[in-house]
């Protein structure tokens, strides 16, 4: 099973999303793999960095999820961390564009991955953050 490390950055009680650069439509979360001997914290500052070009200074739990992933139909864990940066965010590397999302993302016609749409954007709702 891959395993993933994704950060939650809120504002105004507004989600930032990313939009690969792919043929996929769906928003997900920024962030991505481990690599070699990397903790959960360094895989967020290197994905933020090369993803957003901000320099992540804090990160706190939010949750652990298993869900199918959104670009391949594999099984895939994440876990998830709220993540405060220094810096505008600015697309770079495989990301083509960076969002701010409410709750009325559907309305506005914006698709969202699985794991956001069954797991996280439920809890930060009912965590009353969202």
């Amino acid at each position: 099973m891959k395993y993933n490390v994704g950060g939650i950055v809120l504002d105004d009680k507004k989600l930032l999303v990313v939009r690969k650069k792919n043929t996929r439509e769906e928003c997900i979360l920024p962030g991505g793999k481990r690599i070699e001997n990397e903790d959960d914290f360094d895989t967020l500052k290197r994905e933020f960095l090369e993803e957003l070009n901000v320099i992540v200074k804090s990160f706190n739990f939010f949750g652990s999820y298993d869900h199918m992933e959104i670009f391949s139909d594999k099984m895939f864990h994440m876990e998830a961390y709220f993540v405060e940066f220094d810096g505008l965010p600015k697309c770079d590397n495989e990301i083509k564009e960076f969002l701010w999302i409410d709750r009325n993302y559907k309305e506005n016609g914006i698709l969202v991955s699985h794991m956001l749409e069954d797991n996280i954007i439920p809890e930060l709702i009912k965590r009353g953050l969202f």
